[in-house]
């Protein structure tokens, strides 16, 4: 099985609302995705309802809201047989977080 794994997603709106979502996804592609996030310099802004936005300085604020784990081959087919690979915030994405 290729290396997998848990990728949690924790922030918090205004001091109002407590935002929090995962997601799982082969190490590789999240290496790809935080080398993205990294680079990424300008500001990033996640709407999380209406007239309710995060805004980030630049990719690496945004990415240190993300906590990793990685997941045995069980843990991952347990997951999916729960329905649970993703749930709330499903994983970051420039073309998405670009204002």
């Amino acid at each position: 099985m290729k290396q997998m794994l848990l990728v949690k997603w924790e922030d918090n709106w205004a001091d109002e609302m407590d935002l929090e979502g995962h997601f799982v996804i082969e190490k590789v592609e999240w290496e790809k995705i935080s080398e993205d996030f990294s680079n990424h310099t300008e500001e990033i802004i996640y709407c999380v309802g209406t007239n309710e936005d995060i805004e980030y300085a630049n990719g690496t604020e945004a990415l240190a809201q993300f906590t990793t784990t990685e997941i045995t081959e069980d843990e991952y087919q347990t997951l999916e047989k729960l329905d649970l690979l993703s749930s709330g915030f499903d994983g970051p994405d420039l073309e998405e977080w670009d204002d």
